[in-house]
């Protein structure tokens, strides 16, 4: 993901690429008629390494060029193609005294996964409503880093290894404990989410995996957000957050981005869930996080005004 933003001739930037871990550096240079110049932000530095990005901005707005890193060392030609930005407008905010890791809504409440082992419901007007600890086993309190809500009750993951690899064990639960529900899914999951007729989906890796009720893997689709974390699904579309390139993007099933939106706040995302017709997403400094309700307009903003 390449995030211009122009000035006169000034650009400033970020870019994020890729696998895990993505790499992410802040940029700076220079647009020179349809010619794009971009070094490492010097503000950002000091920098033991050097990054170049020359490209020419092609009539549609896309960019055509290459990127190279540390003189020459490793040299990489891209093509960018534009995507729809949409206006992200806050609707609400709430200030919360948890540091939250994951987040769902169930019709009614918001739940917050928190890092101190219990799971918090919240009103939609920011009211706290109560806590709730569920148990792995014994008196060992877990919350998970991936939420999402069925229609029935709520689930979430808890990491393991084996001999084969990294599992997860995907749990259902709701205000009473576990339910008994669960299975095993042969990957770490970043995002869970239930979309219904086309069942469930897991975030991992920038992949999104259509597994069965038995945990099987029976569809996967890439998806060209390189720090994608969180996943929920609502509007016949996936809602998911950059984790370095903090944006929201709005994915279609086959995987492919439909738009993308700035963030209100500055802390690190650590949660998404669809209310309908908005989206909450939590973000998360030491000790505290702040959840924001936001709309997003149906018209893109105009490519000029960017």
């Amino acid at each position: 993901m390449l995030d211009v933003e122009q000035t006169g001739t000034a650009v400033t930037g970020e870019i994020v690429y890729g696998g895990e871990p993505a790499e992410h550096f802040f940029l700076a240079g220079t647009l020179n008629g349809s010619d794009l110049r971009m070094n490492l932000d010097p503000a950002r530095g000091p920098y033991t390494f050097t990054f170049l990005l020359e490209a020419s901005v092609q009539n549609n707005g896309s960019l055509l060029g290459d990127m190279q890193l540390s003189t020459g060392s490793w040299v990489a030609n891209f093509q960018a193609p534009v995507l729809l930005r949409r206006q992200a407008v806050l609707k609400a905010h709430y200030d919360m005294p948890y540091a939250v890791k994951s987040l769902a809504f169930d019709g009614q409440y918001l739940w917050l996964g928190t890092i101190n082992d219990d799971y918090v419901r919240v009103t939609t007007a920011g009211g706290v409503v109560d806590t709730i600890p569920i148990f792995w086993y014994g008196d060992v309190h877990w919350t998970s880093s991936t939420l999402a809500w069925d229609g029935h009750e709520m689930w979430g993951t808890l990491p393991g290894n084996s001999a084969a690899g990294e599992f997860d064990t995907v749990f259902g639960f709701n205000t009473a404990g576990r339910t008994g529900d669960s299975l095993v899914i042969h990957h770490r999951s970043q995002g869970l989410a239930y979309t219904g007729l086309n069942g469930w989906w897991s975030l991992a890796n920038s992949t999104l995996r259509h597994f069965d009720g038995t945990g099987a893997i029976v569809d996967s689709v890439h998806i060209g957000v390189p720090d994608a974390v969180h996943l929920d699904y609502g509007n016949t579309q996936f809602w998911t957050l950059g984790w370095f390139l903090r944006r929201l993007y709005g994915l279609n099933i086959d995987g492919s981005i439909a738009w993308i939106a700035d963030l209100p706040g500055d802390d690190d995302p650590t949660g998404i869930a669809f209310e309908g017709p908005e989206v909450w997403v939590a973000r998360t400094n030491t000790g505290h996080a702040t959840l924001y309700q936001i709309a997003i307009e149906p018209v893109p903003i105009p490519l000029a005004s960017r």
